[in-house]
């Protein structure tokens, strides 16, 4: 086992004992959605591909898709995604 991994590990452990959301210290994503037309991404790395159907993102430990309709990056750093439209439609997956 890897570095990297060990510390993955402890984070993902911290994470649960402190009872803070999954992902926070993990290296995985917070995702919170706003009815059907808002998604804000905590812990995005990156645009994987994008269209006004459909947004993946990189999220570290895999990829998130979320597809709709008129759909655009309102914001984006280098930790948060914060996409517009109407979303229809959530896939997780590498």
């Amino acid at each position: 086992m890897g570095k990297k991994d060990v510390l993955r590990r402890a984070g993902e452990k911290l994470d649960r004992v402190l009872e803070w959301p999954a992902g926070t210290l993990g290296g995985g994503a917070r995702i919170e959605l706003l009815a059907d037309r808002e998604a804000t991404v905590d812990g995005c790395r990156g645009i994987l591909s994008y269209s006004d159907e459909a947004v993946r993102l990189n999220v570290g430990n895999g990829a998130v898709t979320f597809y709709g309709q008129g759909l655009f990056l309102k914001a984006l750093t280098d930790r948060e995604a914060i996409l517009a439209g109407r979303i229809t439609r959530v896939e997780f997956g590498s």
